[in-house]
């Protein structure tokens, strides 16, 4: 016998074993820990609730639910860029506010905002009592970051008040998810937010809130409000000090809130009301609205080489904003480039609005999407 034989047996065996295991990149288990910052700050309560029934059997949870109260802050449990935040260029839609975080294959949704203003239940709040200042489509968040308020925005009217929290994966092939009911991608948070915990990743109750020590952009906007408001001659220098924080209490008590001296979404919310009796605008209002975009001169369709380009780009956030999503069940990527899922959009964009469905995006299809 050639005294090779049994090492060509040994790599033969070993070159088998490896054809027919499962790529190595497969998240494979629903169950699977990922490191992230509780969302939710303050007193709260959850459970492994993943797969609950739902829509009358038509579809599983895989989310869950942490209830508190309205107006609860909300953090980013891990960094990212917005890719989805609904509704501040153009009505609530029907399913409410939401906040979607992209981190590479990975996408965090937090569901159901607040759409009320403080103290009632009358869905006439507005994005500002849903979304933290500066929260909008493309913009970059940090882990830990405020980025909303808890509330029963969309189809949870009629349900306590709670953040459905859930972890998209894209990597996450799991053959207990493979059929409907399910879907498949999306990762149970439920070990995810106990580890969190137990490690003391958690937000504490008045963590992005505007207090004394505070700097920035989110400040200067504030001493801003405040002079408009109550004409506190403050320098707009983005330091939070004694003087701003004099001024918040006086603002507080006039407007009959709790007079700490801090800036939470009570105290945001009163300001807006404030300014809107004086015609005015808050500081952090976002950018003037894509929607005065106009036709970029060329048609956007699939071609090979693939079109690409900021005109793209503009389409993708903007459908993006409005909630599409590419075939697999992912937000629309933004990247500047019209591939398969841009056409598939726009086709079914083009459906839903009663215009010619052909995929191409040309000026009554680009004006409809931005008007």
């Amino acid at each position: 016998m050639d005294r090779h034989f049994p090492t060509i047996c040994v790599v033969l065996t070993i070159l088998l074993v490896m054809a027919v295991m499962p790529a190595a990149y497969a998240v494979s288990d629903i169950n699977d820990t990922v490191e992230i910052t509780f969302p939710v700050a303050g007193p709260n309560r959850y459970s492994d609730d993943y797969q609950q029934i739902r829509g009358g059997g038509s579809r599983r949870h895989q989310a869950t639910d942490i209830y508190g109260v309205k107006g609860q802050a909300i953090h980013a449990a891990a960094s990212g860029r917005v890719c989805m935040a609904p509704g501040i260029n153009e009505p609530m839609p029907a399913y409410g506010y939401i906040i979607r975080i992209c981190t590479g294959n990975v996408v965090y949704g937090y569901h159901h905002l607040n759409n009320d203003s403080p103290g009632t239940d009358d869905g006439a709040g507005g994005y500002r009592n849903a979304y933290a200042p500066g929260i909008q489509v493309g913009a970059t968040v940090r882990e830990g970051q405020l980025i909303g308020y808890m509330g029963d925005s969309g189809n949870a009217e009629d349900t306590p008040v709670h953040l459905h929290f859930s972890i998209f994966d894209q990597d996450l092939v799991d053959p207990e998810i493979a059929e409907s009911p399910w879907r498949q991608h999306y990762l149970n948070p439920y070990n995810s937010l106990v580890a969190a915990e137990r490690a003391g990743r958690v937000p504490s109750s008045t963590s992005g809130a505007l207090k004394t020590g505070a700097s920035g952009s989110s400040v200067a906007d504030w001493q801003a409000d405040l002079n408009t408001a109550i004409d506190a001659g403050l320098a707009t220098d983005g330091a939070f000090g004694p003087a701003t924080e004099a001024a918040t209490r006086e603002f507080q008590q006039q407007e009959g809130l709790t007079v700490d001296g801090i800036v939470g979404p009570a105290s945001r919310a009163a300001m807006e009301r404030r300014l809107d009796e004086l015609g005015q605008e808050p500081s952090n209002k976002p950018p003037g609205s894509s929607s005065s975009t106009g036709f970029p001169g060329r048609a956007l369709r699939l071609e090979d080489p693939m079109l690409q380009g900021q005109d793209v780009r503009a389409w993708q956030q903007r459908m993006a904003e409005r909630g599409w999503r590419g075939a697999d069940g992912a937000p629309l990527a933004v990247d500047g480039f019209f591939g398969p899922d841009s056409q598939r959009a726009a086709r079914l964009f083009q459906e839903e609005k009663g215009l010619t469905v052909d995929g191409i995006v040309g000026p009554a299809t680009w004006a409809e999407a931005f008007s």
